[in-house]
């Protein structure tokens, strides 16, 4: 009897070990999101959702003027960032990720595809709260 306890504690904590490194190839697909240009290796074969992630990922130029008399006035490119609020896995080989984009709050459904796991899918969620 205690080796089937023993036996079923090491399983358990294997496969808390396999989701737990999931977790983090998952975070780093949707890092690579936040350094541009997006590499289609992020992307599963059949991602049909560019348009609505391109306006994510096109930077947006911010001028800054110096307060100085004859100060000058520069432009930067900034760009936002993702950042990963939930990873909740429907099988072993997809997962959906609540994240969020500069306070928007956006929804990847992600797959493993080759061993490593792409982006099959991309929504904007809309805010909850009384219409």
């Amino acid at each position: 009897m205690k080796i089937v306890a023993c036996l079923a504690i090491l399983l358990a904590s294997a496969a808390w070990a396999d989701e737990a490194a999931d977790r983090v190839a998952i975070e780093a697909t949707v890092a690579g999101l936040n350094t541009p240009p997006s590499l289609p290796s992020l992307f599963t074969k059949d991602f049909a959702n560019g348009n609505e992630l391109s306006r994510f990922l096109t930077p947006f130029p911010t001028v800054v003027i110096s307060r100085e008399p004859m100060g000058e006035a520069t432009l930067s490119i900034a760009h936002g960032h993702f950042v990963l609020r939930s990873v909740a896995f429907v099988s072993p080989d997809t997962g959906v990720v609540v994240a969020v984009y500069e306070r928007v709050p956006v929804l990847f459904v992600m797959r493993r595809e080759e061993s490593s796991w792409r982006i099959a899918s991309f929504r904007v969620l809309s805010e909850a709260g009384p219409k």
